[in-house]
């Protein structure tokens, strides 16, 4: 075994990070935003959406070992896709900035405009499908305010993505305009908001994203109204 090879392998993998760290750090510390959008959401909801007496209710549909076990199969593999996704576009982002390459339209990027938002949101999809603190007995079960955050989050995703376009084609043009029509959104063959065509329902006009909450507000209470429909279980003594 040549030590020395491995060593020199080892210095050069070290400067490597070194380098990309701060670049790294500049594209992931405006995410930290995340984690707190997810819990703050149940107090701001609490007065925006309906049926918040539900939220810290637990849906078991199957009272199994076999089904927690197929979720949490499920829940692994949504959460290494998710992974994968966020840590090539990182990849892609990180090599373009240190080229000083302009629009990223490799990789991920040749399929969807914002690859790194998608990895996110499917990364902690797991968590609104199973609350790791909730007791061992109950174990696979669902709960609404979980599934409220997760797409409190997903929403606000889209919406910083959407906004973050209007800086991207203010610095590229026609380039980026270009590069928009024929790359989607956030999901393959899917444009999300592309059904508004009004100029004053433009990118960075308010009322635009007005209409974005107030359809999301909409279909998330018709989520919380679905769980009104089944028994929930309160296994913590509280609603929330």
């Amino acid at each position: 075994m040549d030590w020395k090879l491995i060593a020199q392998r080892l210095a050069a993998l070290v400067s490597s990070f070194i380098v990309y760290l701060p670049i790294v750090a500049g594209i992931l510390t405006p995410m930290i935003w995340v984690l707190a959008a997810w819990y703050v959401s149940w107090y701001v909801f609490l007065w925006i959406f309906p049926f918040s007496e539900i939220w810290g209710g637990f849906w078991w549909p199957f009272q199994s070992p076999v089904f927690g076990l197929m979720l949490w199969l499920v829940e692994a593999l949504i959460l290494a896709i998710g992974l994968m996704l966020f840590l090539f576009a990182l990849k892609e982002i990180v090599e373009a900035r240190r080229r000083g390459m302009g629009i990223v339209t490799s990789g991920l990027y040749k399929y969807v405009r914002h690859p790194q938002h998608l990895g996110i949101m499917l990364m902690l999809l797991p968590l609104a499908l199973t609350n790791v603190f909730q007791p061992a007995q109950w174990w696979g079960g669902i709960r609404p305010g979980d599934l409220l955050s997760w797409s409190f989050v997903a929403f606000l995703l889209i919406i910083i993505a959407d906004l973050e376009e209007t800086r991207l084609l203010a610095l590229f043009g026609q380039d980026y305009e270009d590069y928009a029509q024929r790359t989607p959104f956030i999901l393959p063959k899917v444009n999300l908001l592309s059904f508004i065509q009004s100029s004053s329902l433009s990118r960075g006009k308010p009322l635009r994203y007005i209409l974005a909450f107030v359809i999301f507000w909409i279909l998330a209470s018709l989520m919380l109204f679905g769980f009104t429909l089944v028994e929930l279980a309160y296994p913590f003594g509280s609603n929330l």
